[in-house]
């Protein structure tokens, strides 16, 4: 994995903290680039309600990650003015998230 690709800035909604990642050279299924998110990026709290049923599974990922503790309420990115007063979550300092790690 080279540094041949940009560092990703991901918004979060509403206001939210920017999250980085990067571009792999591995492959996905739909043969697009896969992405890598490091170790205490920002993560959005809620989901659109039709995520569970369009990509589903996105959603169990999301939750297995939740549920393992690999995503956490975030202690960096609490509640933000302006958003709906849920806390951010935050990648686990365990590790980041995408094909070269555990979970990805």
């Amino acid at each position: 994995m080279a540094d041949r690709y940009p560092e990703f800035r991901l918004r979060l909604p509403n206001r939210g903290p920017t999250a980085y990642g990067r571009q792999t050279d591995e492959l996905g299924t739909n043969g697009s680039r896969k992405f890598v998110v490091a170790a205490g990026q920002p993560v959005r709290p809620d989901i659109v309600p039709s995520f569970s049923r369009r990509v589903a599974s996105a959603y169990r990922l999301r939750e297995q990650l939740i549920d393992t503790g690999r995503i956490r309420p975030s202690q960096t990115w609490p509640r933000l003015a302006g958003d709906d007063g849920r806390d951010h979550f935050q990648l686990s300092l365990r590790g980041g998230f995408g094909p070269d790690r555990p979970g990805g």
